[in-house]
């Protein structure tokens, strides 16, 4: 469908949907850890973005250049382009995008062993969530501030993060989503110690 809304928005020369479907197929190939594909995806739809002079998505972009750089265990350049989203996301006022990419630091921060500076990250990007009204990635904040919690072997804080973002999850519905999974799967760990 994702190509075919692709060739629709080549046929009408509307750039900003072609620029759109091309990022969602990015995301597609990276999900499925296929890198070089969603790399080339990603980085036309930048292109796309800056002839646009679109810079909300140009921020958005290079966050998801930024993903695949985490995906392919880069963190170096994962951490250089999601410090340039961020910038991007501030200077455009999106708060919201802009809590993302502070997480996203967070994360390159937990896969370094910095908790400290995760822990500082989480805790910025969880007061943007919850100023922004966020609740969704209240809850992905939760989760991560457990998830290192968890891993310094602070059990009592891992266990009140997780409850929180599994509340949060269960206040929105979400009866199958990936957060109440990692939750669940987290807390069961915990319970072993």
């Amino acid at each position: 469908r994702r190509e075919e809304a692709l060739s629709i928005a080549r046929e009408l020369g509307d750039r900003s949907s072609e620029g759109i479907w091309i990022g969602g197929l990015g995301a597609v190939a990276q999900v499925q850890a296929n890198y070089p594909e969603a790399q080339a995806r990603i980085e036309e739809a930048l292109s796309i973005a800056r002839e646009l002079g679109d810079r909300g998505s140009e921020g958005y972009v290079v966050g998801g250049l930024g993903s695949v750089a985490v995906g392919q265990a880069n963190y170096p350049e994962a951490q250089a382009l999601y410090e340039e989203a961020l910038c991007i996301a501030r200077e455009v006022g999106d708060r919201g995008v802009e809590a993302w990419w502070i997480g996203g630091l967070g994360d390159i921060a937990t896969r370094r062993g910095d908790y400290t500076e995760a822990q500082a990250r989480y805790e910025e990007a969880l007061s943007i969530a919850r100023e922004v009204g966020e609740r969704r990635f209240e809850g992905y904040c939760f989760r991560d501030l457990g998830t290192i919690a968890s891993d310094q072997g602070n059990y009592t804080t891992a266990r009140a993060h997780l409850e929180e973002a599994l509340s949060i999850a269960r206040e929105l519905g979400e009866q199958n989503s990936s957060l109440l999974e990692a939750c669940a799967g987290l807390l069961a760990r915990i319970d072993r110690y």
